[in-house]
């Protein structure tokens, strides 16, 4: 066999765009806080919640952009390498006890050292259909549950349903 790398889809540059006229959004709407200038406290107030709101909202799909262009997994030949914004793992196949299913297309990875939980990196959604975004698997879209199979496949394992 040889290495493989699944990488989060070319889409996810709608974080960046969506984070960014969030931000812009609320400078528009930040306010002027001299209470001096005529302006009911209230009325002040209400615009100050409104643009951090919207300004968190724009740092949220910052935050959520960043994480998601850092998540990678790398199958080599004995191990893989699962890389996120705050975690750098290789674990060898042969230490891989069971993959078990969970809810919202979560699966824990449990090893000889411990856990991993593989989580889709985003949901498309529409008229109440959710489903998860897929990877780039060797420059190709492939859906989402192609990685767990191929993982489950290399460590000898079946995917446990809770």
């Amino acid at each position: 066999m040889s290495a493989v790398t699944y990488q989060p889809p070319d889409i996810l540059h709608w974080f960046d765009t969506g984070s960014a006229e969030a931000i812009e959004t609320s400078k528009k709407i930040r306010p002027d806080l001299n209470l001096g200038s005529g302006k009911a406290i209230k009325e002040t107030m209400m615009q100050a919640a409104a643009a951090a709101a919207e300004f968190g909202r724009g740092a949220m799909a910052d935050l959520a952009w960043r994480r998601l262009d850092e998540v990678s997994y790398t199958l080599d030949d004995d191990s893989f390498e699962a890389i996120t914004l705050t975690t750098h793992r290789n674990i060898p196949y042969e230490t891989v006890v069971e993959i078990i299913a969970e809810k919202h297309d979560k699966f824990l990875v449990r090893h000889e050292e411990g856990t991993l939980t593989i989580r889709p990196i985003a949901h498309l959604a529409s008229s109440g259909i959710r489903v998860p975004i897929g990877w780039k698997r060797a420059g190709i879209e492939v859906p989402y549950l192609m990685l767990i199979e191929e993982l489950a496949a290399r460590c000898g394992v079946e995917i446990d349903t809770e």
